[in-house]
């Protein structure tokens, strides 16, 4: 299977423009779902049956993989198969039958609005980084995007004067409505700090390191740790925290769990209800 899967994952990059987090993930994922087929003798695409799938599921789960994982790696095999079926690699799609686990959501962590505002106030505008990571921070709380849609914003995807963003995602685009205080700090850094940061004139993506090219989750997360510590914020704080606190922010205000999930790029409501039951402190 390993010339349709490195088929597959070349068909992500090309035509699905895939992120470089989710190709990782899939590439690994049907990696390993490779290996334990191999495992059973059955090396050839058109030789795994529903059954097989079914217990590289069983298999899983018995390993003690966490659920989330888990379903993260059955939605790989099952985009697999669905391409596979469609490009005529197989006659059938043997992953159809297998469903993936129900997962028991977690209660997300948030930080109290006191909290927030602390975090908020510990970049510096004095010089071009500080200006870049104020207009991060604010933006990510004032939007409730996910980390990756904040570090892949482009300069086209800022309307200053409508003051919204376009959040573009495979899932489609969604533009959210930024607030004034966070605008300001865009504006900011898009007029007085970007510019004088970038290593190529022709950059698009908004955000960039101090390198001068695109910021990574990665980098983005350090920077948000490291405003933590100096803040004196006791939790284990993740970029992700200021999603969840946004959206728990917003509900506890009195905002409509529809808009909130309309804001958030939530599939279903059940992922935004989970937020109704926490209190902003």
């Amino acid at each position: 299977m390993k010339k349709e899967i490195d088929g597959y994952i070349q068909f992500l990059i090309d035509y699905r423009h895939a992120p470089y987090n989710t190709l990782m993930s899939y590439e690994r994922d049907l990696r390993h779902f490779r290996e334990f087929m191999d495992n059973r003798g059955q090396t050839v695409l058109r030789a795994v049956k529903t059954d097989d799938i079914k217990a590289y599921l069983q298999y899983q789960q018995e390993s003690g993989m966490a659920a989330s994982s888990v379903s993260r790696s059955i939605a790989a095999i099952h985009s697999f198969f669905k391409y596979c079926l469609y490009h005529g690699l197989n006659s059938t799609d043997p992953s159809a039958a297998v469903t993936t686990p129900k997962q028991r959501r977690r209660t997300p962590e948030i930080l109290s609005p006191d909290e927030v505002n602390i975090l908020l106030e510990q970049p510096k505008a004095y010089n071009f980084k500080g200006k870049r990571d104020r207009a991060m921070l604010e933006t990510l709380y004032a939007t409730g995007i996910r980390v990756s849609e904040l570090v892949n914003l482009t300069v086209d995807n800022v309307d200053i004067c409508k003051k919204n963003i376009c959040c573009v995602t495979d899932k489609g685009a969604r533009d959210i409505p930024v607030s004034d205080k966070a605008m300001d700090a865009l504006a900011d850094y898009m007029q007085s700090a970007r510019t004088h940061m970038l290593k190529a004139t022709n950059e698009k993506i908004l955000f960039v390191n101090c390198n001068g090219v695109p910021m990574t989750r990665q980098g983005f997360w350090k920077i948000v740790k490291e405003y933590a510590k100096t803040a004196n914020v006791k939790h284990a704080i993740s970029p992700h925290m200021l999603r969840h606190s946004f959206a728990a922010h917003q509900l506890a205000s009195g905002a409509d769990l529809r808009t909130v999930k309309k804001l958030m790029g939530h599939s279903d409501i059940t992922a935004t209800q989970v937020y109704v039951s926490l209190t902003a402190k």
